[in-house]
């Protein structure tokens, strides 16, 4: 049987194609597929949430305000405040105050003030979990005094305050071990476990004029709500000030804050986070500072930085093992040194590679202990021990963290 073909014209097609080519062009220049216009929409860069003294949520708004491409401006960004009962009511009052529309798809960072961290925080993250817009990737931090503040500061490196936070607690930093980095979505997986524990970085603000002192190490670390920022400023060298009578300031945010059940526990001094985060995180270099008893400082870069968390059950004992090994060479030195020493930087010396093993298990301890004061799981022992320890986890689960005899390893070696 002879089967009948459909032949078409060359010319046709060329037609075809260029009606299809024609309309798409058409509609890309003449609508804007359903969307809501610029001018109508608030772009959100970053949010603030504080408590009012009535108990409602205080949501400041760092917005983007494109600039018209004929005056070849760049955007500039303003902070716009709204209050509620609830997150969504504070974004609703900011949208009739202004008429635009509140966006969170660009939001990348929530800071939280001192008033929401007392209590517990997904009182007003949920909001941000049900948004459909809401990335969940968006960056966590919590603050000395209020979000709005830090929203609201002069900085010198930047027009926006969120862009400059978002560069201080961006990916970079937490893979050179300075900042606890965590995002929304690993946050509320921490909160929602069996251990109940969490941390995200801590901000206070610096005056520029002092900022280069921000370099020394916090001590905070005292349980409750504002008083340990104040404390780890003060000991940073600081006044703890918020900067607002300042005409400038910088973020500091090298400390940590470290929340049970959503509500702030303790602050961890710069040290310290540093010391968690070669534990916990994924560090791909990390700089060390190593003083020795002759008045000599060495700088060591760590690399290969593999961190482990072990529990076991001996002796009807939970015991829980914190191993940290890593790579050093030396970076810097506070002594000149001769041309053959500066060439031969993987090779270590045994005393400067014991004194850094030294110090970093000084500062794993202090992070535990410091967290099993406040009852704080950080390192997931209640986890471990339900999954892998399941006969112990009823007679254990309510005091695990005083039961626990922790012991740390740690080894640090030179690359020769």
């Amino acid at each position: 049987m002879k089967k009948t073909r459909f032949y078409l014209p060359r010319r046709w097609g060329e037609k075809i194609i260029l009606f299809i080519v024609a309309f798409l062009f058409l509609l890309f220049f003449s609508t804007d597929f359903g969307l809501i216009d610029i001018q109508k929409t608030a772009i959100i860069l970053a949010a603030g949430i504080d408590r009012t003294e009535d108990g409602n949520f205080s949501v400041t708004a760092q917005i983007a305000v494109p600039e018209a491409s004929k005056s070849g401006g760049a955007a500039q960004a303003t902070a716009i405040s709204g209050s509620g009962e609830t997150i969504a009511r504070a974004f609703q009052e900011i949208n009739t105050k202004t008429g635009w529309f509140p966006k969170l798809i660009f939001c990348d960072l929530i800071v939280l003030g001192e008033t929401v961290t007392q209590g517990n925080v997904f009182d007003c993250l949920s909001y941000f979990m049900r948004n459909e817009q809401m990335s969940d990737n968006c960056l966590l931090a919590a603050c000395e005094g209020s979000a709005q503040e830090i929203l609201t500061a002069t900085t010198p490196t930047e027009s926006m305050p969120a862009l400059a936070l978002q560069k201080i607690l961006a990916t970079e930093a937490k893979e050179s071990g300075n900042i606890s980095t965590v995002n929304l979505k690993d946050f509320a997986a921490d909160y929602f476990s069996e251990h109940k524990s969490g941390y995200m970085p801590f901000l206070f603000l610096l005056p520029q004029t002092e900022g280069a002192q921000g370099g020394q190490s916090g001590e905070g670390g005292q349980s409750g709500g504002g008083a340990q920022t104040a404390a780890a400023a003060q000991d940073n060298g600081q006044s703890g000030q918020s900067g607002k009578d300042q005409k400038s300031s910088v973020f500091y945010g090298a400390c940590t804050a470290v929340f049970y059940d959503g509500k702030l526990k303790t602050v961890l001094t710069r040290e310290e986070s540093f010391a968690l985060n070669l534990v916990v995180g994924k560090v791909r270099q990390a700089t060390l500072q190593v003083p020795l008893p002759d008045g000599t400082a060495y700088a060591l870069s760590l690399t290969d930085v593999k961190g482990k968390i072990n529990l076991q059950t001996k002796d009807n004992l939970p015991r829980l093992k914190i191993g940290l090994k890593a790579v050093a060479r030396v970076s810097d030195c506070t002594v000149p040194k001769s041309l053959e020493n500066i060439a031969s930087t993987n090779t270590v010396r045994e005393e400067l590679l014991q004194k850094a093993e030294e110090l970093l298990a000084r500062d794993i301890s202090a992070v535990f202990e410091k967290c099993r004061e406040n009852q704080c799981d950080i390192f997931g022992a209640l986890d471990r021990l339900q999954k892998y320890h399941t006969t112990f986890y009823n007679a254990y689960k309510e005091d695990l963290l005083a039961r626990i005899v922790p012991t740390f390893e740690i080894h640090v070696r030179d690359s020769d």
